[in-house]
């Protein structure tokens, strides 16, 4: 396995051996793989409308989709990419604003207090 994704002649070659009868433990050690990720690339991208049948080329495609999904806790998903480039430029302005900075030196916490 070259990155962190399964490369579709890796989804073909559990398709094949999924379809011989082999167990996950099995394709895993043939793969090079911890047999994690076998388990875990049948649960997710075998699609219940196959009949439960796991399909590479609609594994592939499942895959694609969530990987390119944004995440729900993005504040700046609902938003339009122009706005989304509006917001971050004002925040990292008032995280500057409010950064030690600016502030007086007279006001700056100091490790050593003189009586």
């Amino acid at each position: 396995m070259q990155g962190k994704h399964l490369t579709q002649k890796e989804r073909f070659y559990i398709e094949k051996r999924r379809g011989e009868g082999v167990n996950q433990a099995t394709i895993a050690r043939e793969l090079a793989l911890p047999r994690s990720t076998i388990s875990r690339e049948l649960r997710r991208n075998t699609d219940p409308t196959f009949n439960g049948v796991y399909c590479c080329r609609r594994a592939d495609t499942l895959a694609r989709e969530r990987r390119h999904k944004p995440l729900p806790n993005n504040a700046f998903y609902p938003l339009e990419p122009h706005l989304q480039n509006e917001a971050a430029w004002r925040l990292q302005i008032e995280v500057w604003q409010n950064s030690d900075i600016l502030k007086p030196a007279s006001r700056r916490l100091s490790r050593v207090t003189f009586p």
